[in-house]
């Protein structure tokens, strides 16, 4: 099952109190995050769902939908000192805000 926080990259600081009070207890078990249950997995993608911080995404498919018809990107960063250029990007069908990025 596709886990929503892997596309995230402040997981481990998500806002949520939930999702960190889930996150905490398991890391004060000593217990793996890599090997959560499937009604786990499931639980923390609805709180994922309903947050609001951008998605990274590699392939032109929304992790939260699976849809792929995306807004066209937009560039917001990236340039001459930068290593890499950065693209926002909304699915047309759960309005995620969703972003990418490639090297220069």
């Amino acid at each position: 099952m596709q886990r929503l926080y892997e596309f995230c990259e402040v997981w481990e600081n998500c806002d949520d109190k939930e999702f960190r009070d889930f996150y905490g207890k398991k890391m004060i078990k000593g217990e793996d995050f890599d090997s959560l249950t499937e009604d786990e997995i499931k639980k923390l993608n609805e709180l994922c769902k309903k947050c609001k911080h951008a998605l990274k995404i590699e392939e032109k498919k929304c992790p939260v939908c699976g849809n792929r018809d995306l807004q066209p990107p937009k560039r917001i960063s990236g340039g001459e000192a930068g290593s890499l250029e950065v693209f926002n990007h909304r699915c047309e069908n759960c309005d995620r805000v969703l972003y990418s990025h490639k090297k220069l």
